[in-house]
């Protein structure tokens, strides 16, 4: 082979190799592609307002009406309101992940038959919100700054129960 045969099969097999490892791996069955959360919806204030304090607030591309704060949220596409989600709304932001509370437990289905990732979280609770936490961080692939993110929820928990009163909040009906 002359040097210029060797040249152009080198270059060749070094453009292939580059192709074939930047492109994104789509698997099937119950495995999940390798490039997650990179264009999240979220379904309720808590799970944006997670998001956003996990340092994955770029990352968000619908939320629900309901969703206010953190003010960045206000340049978010709206997708409706937290007990009346519109699939047609998420859909139009081609999201590869969608994040639904257990009210929205019938639509993960759908989700995952369109090719979209789709997990349930457990905001009802504490113990469910601070499981979450880490749910998130490890579907996500691990790569958000704050690894231990649940641990400090826990710490506040804990020294919290001492230091605040007992709040509650009772909700009837629900009217748009």
């Amino acid at each position: 082979m002359t040097r210029f045969s060797v040249a152009m099969t080198t270059s060749f097999s070094i453009f292939f190799m580059f192709f074939i490892f930047s492109c994104k791996s789509e698997k099937t069955g119950s495995e999940i592609s390798v490039l997650r959360c990179q264009r999240i919806v979220s379904t309720a204030p808590s799970i944006t307002e997670t998001l956003f304090e996990m340092g994955m607030g770029e990352r968000v591309v619908g939320v629900s009406d309901n969703c206010s704060f953190p003010e960045a949220v206000s340049n978010i596409r709206k997708i409706g309101k937290v007990l009346d989600i519109s699939m047609e709304a998420i859909l139009i932001q081609k999201p590869d992940t969608v994040i639904f509370t257990e009210y929205h437990s019938s639509k993960v289905p759908g989700m995952k038959r369109l090719g979209i990732d789709s997990i349930i979280v457990d905001h009802s609770t504490i113990k469910g919100f601070i499981s979450s936490v880490d749910f998130i961080s490890e579907f996500c692939s691990g790569s958000l700054p704050y690894k231990n993110y649940s641990d400090i929820l826990k710490e506040k928990e804990i020294t919290g129960k001492a230091q605040l009163p007992l709040k509650v909040m009772t909700v009837i009906g629900r009217e748009y």
